[in-house]
């Protein structure tokens, strides 16, 4: 019979098995057991009552536990002590001729009632039996005797003890030439451990093959119908500023003069002459004057140019500035219009066709990423938007060689478009690829990573039905696929051989690009060298889609790296 001590504070204290008596009867495990708790010493504290078989136990507590310390009540009398063990202690408790009942708290027993209590007999003394003490003890009065509460027929316990032991032999002498075997013995067993062990411990070595790759690509040529797209009229303008520069030195000023001639003869004025006007301004002739003669009342007259002696604008002179005789008889020189177009030296932005090609990039640009939008909006998930070059008009504010310090670029441009199905593109793209690359791979090399699919060129050949011809690139990478077979076979290749041997080894076989051995020396078991494949997949740099192209998509490659 156990009792199990469960603390309020599992943190502070931990559980405790109280262990009570030990029921030596046929069908004990059906014996029934109450628990109850009672101030049986008055010390303020409950103590344990554990009734069994007719039989109060009593353990006492201490404040900090229940000590075992047993005591048997025979009718409200207490027999103190019968016995006293450790936890340890166990009792083999043989079923009284009669039940007693404890009185309840307060009630005198009546042992208690009488004038003379008579006090419990004294204990016989125990009988030791192969490692076992029989004590007799009284057994509970029966309650309508005479002698109820001072003695009953005797009762029987059973306390299992300890048999009592021998005296320790005297210790025999140490065996030194023993102690010296042993100890050669484990430092052989260190020694060989060192040696032979870390062979043993060793994580397994490490070979990392990269497979070789070849890269492909491939232009073929379709001839789709799809749904035609309702056309866009886009305009962009941009403002960008010149950037020419051009040196101009001063200039002249430029005009005529008139000669008019009196007389009845012609008569002529060399070039070079030179004539001031009333501003003070000088000019000079560019070519002879042959004045005919005059008629009177009508004179004789000629036009010839002339420019400012001086550059500059002080040149450009008004009309009638000059009006003299001069030169020769009956000769008056005239200058009937303004001088102009005399100016200093100065250096001008002018528009370059670097002005205007630039413009035009940018704009054309803007005008895609509109263009690309607009019509995208019209395609739903499962198409690919096919756009050929818009018809495209560009217009500017200035022409090339123009002085000016910016100009204004306008274009204008009708669009149309087609959506043709995604998966007629990319199907005929990737058979074309297959294609290929069983024309000019060896056997063993499987797709690695994915395929893309640019469309570099499309054509509407028809707007109505909305037939297209478009040209696709389709490109990939393509890998060294190692079976297990081969990988079974290099590890027995490679076991036993130095690092340099198995690199050797590995790039002579077909299919490998590079290796590494993590180990100096590979082991020569060959189901301890692990390897390694890794497949990379080529990025390709410079695949461009032309500005008119508007459709490109990624298809999922179909072998997974391993």
């Amino acid at each position: 019979m156990r009792v199990l001590e469960i603390p309020g504070d599992p943190e502070r204290h931990q559980p405790y098995l109280y262990l009570i008596i030990r029921l030596a009867l046929d069908g004990a495990d059906l014996v029934p057991a109450t628990v109850s708790f009672r101030d049986m010493n008055g010390d303020g504290k409950p103590d344990l009552l554990v009734f069994v078989n007719g039989t109060f136990w009593v353990w006492f507590n201490n404040g900090t536990r229940f000590v075992a310390h047993l005591e048997r009540v025979f009718g409200g009398a207490v027999w103190s002590p019968l016995l006293q063990t450790q936890e340890r202690g166990s009792l083999m408790i043989a079923r009284p001729q009669q039940e007693t009942m404890l009185p309840p708290q307060g009630e005198p027993s009546p042992a208690a009632e009488s004038a003379c209590p008579v006090p419990p007999p004294a204990p016989a003394e125990p009988e030791v039996i192969d490692g076992e003490v029989t004590l007799e003890l009284p057994a509970e009065p029966d309650a309508t005797s005479p002698a109820a509460g001072q003695r009953g027929t005797h009762g029987e316990i059973t306390v299992d003890v300890p048999p009592e032991q021998e005296a320790p032999a005297p210790r025999p002498p140490r065996p030194y030439a023993l102690l010296v075997v042993v100890t050669g013995v484990i430092c052989l067993a260190v020694l060989l451990a060192h040696l032979f062990l870390p062979a043993f411990l060793a994580p397994p070595a490490t070979v990392t093959i990269i497979p070789m790759s070849r890269a492909l690509v491939t232009v073929t040529t379709l001839s789709l119908q799809g749904r035609p797209l309702g056309p866009l009229t886009l305009a962009q303008a941009a403002r960008v500023p010149a950037t020419g520069h051009r040196h101009q030195d001063a200039q002249p000023a430029r005009g005529a003069m008139t000669f008019f001639n009196g007389l009845l003869t012609a008569q002529t004025i060399a070039a070079g002459t030179v004539l001031t006007g009333s501003s003070g301004v000088q000019v000079v002739t560019e070519r002879a004057a042959f004045i005919p003669a005059g008629n009177p009342p009508v004179y004789g007259e000629v036009t010839v140019p002339a420019h400012a002696l001086l550059p500059g604008p002080r040149g450009n002179l008004r009309a009638g500035d000059i009006h003299q005789a001069c030169c020769a008889p009956s000769v008056v020189a005239e200058n009937l219009a303004a001088f102009t177009g005399g100016q200093d030296a100065r250096d001008d932005m002018v528009v370059t066709r670097a002005d205007l090609d630039t413009a035009a990039t940018t704009l054309k640009a803007s005008l895609n990423t509109v263009e690309h939008g607009a019509l995208a909006a019209q395609v739903n998930g499962e198409e690919a938007l096919l756009s050929p070059p818009c018809q495209a008009r560009l217009t500017s504010d200035h022409r090339v060689g123009d002085p000016a310090t910016s100009l204004q670029v306008t274009i204008t441009a009708i669009c149309r478009g087609l959506a043709s199905p995604r998966h007629a593109i990319e199907e005929a793209a990737q058979q074309a690829l297959a294609q290929q690359a069983a024309r000019q791979l060896e056997r063993g090399y499987t797709l690695s990573g994915t395929i893309q699919v640019t469309v570099l060129q499309a054509t509407i050949t028809d707007q109505v039905p909305g037939v297209a011809t478009i040209q696709v690139q389709a490109e990939a990478t393509y890998a060294y696929q190692l079976s297990q077979q081969e990988v079974r076979s290099i590890r027995h290749l490679l076991a036993g051989a130095s690092r340099q041997q198995a690199l050797s080894d590995l790039l002579q076989l077909p299919g490998i690009q590079s290796a590494t051995v993590s180990a100096a020396t590979l082991p020569a078991d060959p189901d301890t060298i692990q390897i390694v494949i890794l497949y990379q997949e080529q990025e390709r740099e410079g695949v461009h889609v032309q500005s008119h192209a508007a459709c490109s998509t990624r298809h999922a490659g179909f072998a997974a790296l391993r």
